[in-house]
């Protein structure tokens, strides 16, 4: 039998893809070891199998392509154990980000079931928060819906590598000040929950205590109704505002499309 072998065939045999070795050729990781000077032709051998079943087995552990030929060049003890020893710190890292992702989905199915749940909208509840980090972006212009959008870029842009750190709660902050003159439309910044503190000055903590709560259900342009409701609460009861008030969107664009159907709790830290 003859130990040549076209690179139709190679791709056969070891049920990868043509593109596949001919990528393998031009990056020079696995070319074939005979060319026939008459016709041009390229052939792999019998002694390639080896070589191409050990960049498979080494790319199903996730290791890179360069990593790869950088084992096949040296081939050494001591060099895969280094390899090894790197892939397995690297897939330790990802099985954490894939648990944190499995836990992130966990708290948004729980999350959106909640709001399923709320027999109640427009109802005062007085809630003791613990502690909690948020960053934040101060907005200009409150009714510009381009400057929104851009300061909450600019935040999602701030965790870059750390995207899984924020809660996917989102939200607003309508100032002590703006509050008490019922100006509840004009927001002082744009603001996400985070689960760290990051490095960054615009990052500050929520203090723990009691808020009076309320949810809203319907456009935002109408939560005015929500906002007279909780402060009259406030009022009747004896209340005091003692700091900003956090508007947290929790149904949304990005589940439902019809604005009815968006529900926001409004949280008011009160003594």
């Amino acid at each position: 039998m003859t130990n040549k072998f076209l690179i139709g065939d190679m791709a056969k045999i070891h049920n990868v893809s043509t593109q596949t070795l001919r990528y393998y050729d031009k990056i020079g990781l696995l070319k074939p070891k005979i060319v026939d000077q008459d016709n041009g032709y390229r052939y792999y051998t019998i002694e390639q199998f080896e070589q191409l079943n050990t960049i498979k087995y080494l790319k199903f552990l996730g290791m890179s392509l360069n990593d790869i030929k950088e084992h096949l060049n040296k081939r050494d003890i001591k060099n895969i154990m280094k390899l090894l020893d790197k892939q397995k710190s690297l897939t330790r890292k990802k099985i954490q980000e894939l648990e944190l992702i499995e836990d992130k989905l966990e708290s948004k199915i729980n999350s959106i079931e909640d709001c399923i749940n709320i027999e109640k909208y427009e109802t005062v509840r007085i809630r003791e928060m613990f502690e909690r980090n948020i960053a934040f972006e101060y907005i200009k212009d409150s009714d510009s819906i381009v400057e929104f959008e851009l300061c909450l870029k600019n935040l999602q842009n701030l965790f870059k590598d750390n995207y899984l750190m924020f809660t996917g709660e989102i939200g607003v902050i309508v100032s002590e000040d703006n509050l008490n003159m019922n100006r509840f439309d004009k927001y002082t910044a744009v603001c996400i929950l985070i689960e760290d503190k990051l490095k960054y000055s615009n990052v500050k903590k929520l203090p723990a205590g009691k808020y009076a709560c309320i949810y809203y259900k319907g456009p935002y342009k109408e939560s005015y109704k929500a906002y007279e409701k909780l402060l009259k609460y406030l009022s009747d009861n004896n209340y005091e505002i003692v700091g900003d008030a956090l508007e947290i969107g929790l149904i949304d664009c990005s589940v439902v499309l019809n604005e009815d159907e968006y529900l926001t709790e409004i949280q008011i830290p009160i003594k």
